[in-house]
């Protein structure tokens, strides 16, 4: 009979706290969903600072203008004169009082009179090699950058191959160069000029195209011939379907080449190589 009592009890009761259970165990699981409102703030404070940065950046690339670098372009004049040397149209002494790290100048003839590029050269002989990646001449940052080679090449431009980099994104570094996809284009342009404070090269434009993202000093010892004519004939039978080579210009492993290189847009792992061959080496006045 106590028994029985005790189970009507217990019957009596069971439903309130199965009720109260029931409602607890839903609040539990409504706890566990729910987000901490200071978590959710920080995250869309930390979404709203990313993108920020990434818009920062993409204009500071693309709106960043190069330094002027005109103001050392002398005007030439049209002086009778008897000395045959071509003139030397840079004020080398006024850019090295500046910074002695500019060695040479290049310039690549374009439309209209105009240049495709007409810029300094440079090489830091004590920061690193990617240091005019994001400088100017006058070494303030930028994200324009310079054009610029690295130490393993001789400032003289007496190597094997030289290369030379420089930015896609301005039209005054070698965002142009993509114009020698155009086999008339390269045909109509094709010399280019590199100016040092006593001579002036000339080379002949003979391939541009797509290249690996290799380190081409370091994947090439230059010194030894066969692996020099491997580049040479890489050179002049590239793998990339976009190519422009002029199969007519001689290039053998005696000839000094160089090589501007600059990066393929929303392609990181390429890059855009322009070749030219020297065709001559000449004193200036």
């Amino acid at each position: 009979m106590a028994d029985q009592q005790n189970q009507q009890k217990n019957d009596a009761v069971s439903p309130e706290v199965s009720s109260d259970a029931e409602k607890g165990g839903r609040h539990i699981k409504q706890t566990k969903r729910k987000i901490p409102k200071a978590v959710f703030i920080v995250s869309i404070i930390a979404i709203i600072l990313i993108l920020a940065l990434i818009i920062w950046k993409i204009l500071d690339i693309y709106l960043t203008e190069p330094t002027p670098t005109d103001a050392f372009v002398k005007t030439t004049t049209a002086a009778q004169t008897t000395d045959s040397r071509p003139e030397n149209p840079i004020d080398f002494a006024a850019l090295q009082e500046i910074n002695n790290d500019v060695y040479a100048w290049l310039r690549i003839p374009g439309d209209d009179g105009k240049f495709l590029v007409d810029q300094p050269i440079l090489q830091s002989d004590t920061e690193h090699d990617e240091y005019y990646l994001v400088h100017d001449y006058k070494k303030s940052y930028t994200s324009a950058g310079s054009i610029f080679t690295q130490k393993m090449n001789s400032k003289d431009f007496s190597d094997p191959v030289t290369v030379m980099y420089g930015h896609n994104t301005h039209d005054e570094m070698f965002k142009g160069l993509y114009n020698y996809d155009d086999p008339d284009y390269m045909e109509e342009h094709k010399y280019f000029y590199i100016y040092t404070p006593t001579r002036r090269l000339t080379y002949e434009i003979f391939a541009a195209y797509v290249y690996d993202d290799r380190h081409i000093m370091n994947s090439f010892d230059f010194s030894d011939e066969k692996q020099l004519q491997e580049y040479i004939d890489s050179a002049k039978h590239p793998k990339n379907t976009r190519q422009n080579v002029r199969e007519d210009v001689e290039v053998t492993t005696s000839s000094k080449i160089v090589t501007m290189s600059t990066c393929v847009r929303n392609t990181p792992q390429c890059r855009y190589l322009v070749q030219g061959v020297l065709i001559k080496d000449e004193p200036t006045r």
